[in-house]
């Protein structure tokens, strides 16, 4: 670990088939302003050339260390990356996207100055041909007022953890098979648990959108699925928690997640697959925050953008023309 002024920056990179982008992900991290940290990049069983590539770094320089392991997933990758790091804060960058120069120095510069659990930057989202397609910058935090952009923001890229918070809280991916949004789980429960949060006015964080991207292959649930066990044990994060956030702002993030699987990811998926997803939905939410309504009623005149905000109200209408399961009557956990 490094002292308080030089903190140590454990950056955790899963890696899996990114042949043709890691070479740039792991250029651009070595080349950082902020020169103390330590780069896990962990090979989940790639089949392309991504394991000697990433050799070549930790060759030539001794921050980048390598884990390399069967296919596994891409939680527990992260998770298997963080348990061999050893910084005072943890970041977080998958393989196939990369960082501006000062990314890392601007989110240790804010991490610093206010002693923070959780900070939050932007990010430019961009085309293999680095064309951008939009940036992503967030404008406002503070605590039970307008909490709603680390909520916007749920990605656990672009997301620097102090190592303590981490620690303290348990906080792990999901290792749920072929679970996609494995990390919405993880964004939730240090919103909604962290201590003087912050967000950075910075697009330094290049999410890659290409044809063979995960997010790409959601659509439809053929090949990845919800994590379900993840969020039943948030869950227990909620009714447990005697010091947190604005419960109004998780509750409407939770909806927010649950429409955008109704009205985007659930898109050509096959019929059974969504009536036992959106029965879970129902009942997780009549058994956990039965006063939804009230919740989104009291955020949602917030800085998200219009669409989530109407995808959010739909869903609410929707649910109440639902009933829980049977076997959801009671609390999920």
């Amino acid at each position: 670990m490094g002292d308080q002024s030089n903190p140590l920056v454990s950056v955790v990179v899963p890696v899996y088939n990114c042949g043709k982008f890691i070479d740039r992900c792991l250029g651009s991290l070595v080349s950082q302003s902020y020169k103390n940290i330590e780069i896990i990049a962990v090979n989940d069983g790639s089949s392309d050339e991504s394991l000697s590539i990433i050799k070549k770094f930790s060759d030539s320089d001794e921050r980048v260390r390598l884990i390399d392991q069967k296919n596994t997933g891409v939680g527990t990758a992260r998770n298997n990356g963080v348990s061999a790091s050893s910084g005072d804060y943890l970041l977080f960058v998958d393989g196939d996207d990369y960082a501006d120069g000062d990314y890392i120095e601007v989110l240790v510069n804010e991490a610093l100055a206010h002693n923070t659990d959780l900070v939050i930057s932007g990010y430019t989202e961009e085309k293999d041909d680095f064309s951008v397609i939009r940036k992503v910058i967030p404008q406002a935090y503070k605590k039970d007022e307008e909490e709603m952009w680390a909520y916007h923001l749920m990605a656990t890229w672009g997301r620097l953890y102090k190592r303590t918070f981490w620690d303290e809280n348990g906080l792990r991916f999901t290792s749920e098979k072929n679970a996609r949004a494995e990390d919405v789980p993880v964004c939730l429960t240090s919103n909604y648990l962290g201590s003087d949060i912050r967000v950075v006015k910075n697009a330094g964080y290049h999410y890659i959108q290409h044809e063979g991207s995960a997010m790409k292959e959601f659509a439809g649930l053929g090949k990845y699925g919800f994590p379900v066990k993840a969020f039943e044990e948030l869950a227990v994060v909620i009714k447990k928690a005697k010091v947190h956030n604005s419960r109004d702002a998780l509750v409407y993030a939770v909806i927010k997640t649950f429409a955008q699987f109704k009205f985007v990811f659930f898109k050509g998926a096959d019929k059974a697959v969504k009536k036992e997803l959106q029965s879970f939905f129902t009942d997780y939410v009549y058994a956990n925050m039965p006063d939804y309504r009230i919740c989104c009623r009291r955020v949602r005149k917030t800085g998200l953008p219009v669409h989530v905000r109407a995808a959010v109200l739909l869903y609410e209408i929707l649910l109440t023309f639902q009933k829980p399961s049977q076997a959801g009557r009671g609390d999920i956990v």
